[in-house]
């Protein structure tokens, strides 16, 4: 897992030089805006740990040569840095977030990636 994280920091540098920022590369796959999914409020129990979006980049990532970016981990860090915001709609977080970042709604039933 050393050599790992030796390759990932290597291969992070390449994307920087590409994109100028990691967050630069990852925005543009939402076009700059935070996703939010319709009718995932409704049935909590329901918010995946993965989607077309992140098995599309981790697909993207481990083609740049970056080693242990699964599409669940892919997911968990969309939603840590705000480009899904799939906290429920009474949570302080998911108001915040929407109030703080241009947003775009689409329906997880129909997602292309």
């Amino acid at each position: 897992k050393i050599a790992a994280v030796i390759n990932n920091a290597r291969c992070f540098q390449k994307v920087r030089e590409e994109f100028g920022t990691f967050c630069d590369y990852l925005w543009a796959y939402s076009d700059g805006k935070t996703i939010l999914y319709t009718g995932h409020n409704k049935d909590i129990a329901r918010i995946p740990v993965s989607n077309g979006l992140s098995k599309r980049i981790s697909k993207d990532l481990k083609k740049r040569g970056f080693k242990y970016v699964g599409e669940i981990t892919i997911y968990s860090h969309l939603q840590a840095c705000g480009i899904i915001n799939d906290h429920d709609e009474i949570c302080d977080c998911y108001k915040r977030i929407n109030e703080q970042y241009p947003t775009v709604n689409k329906r997880r039933d129909k997602e292309v990636y």
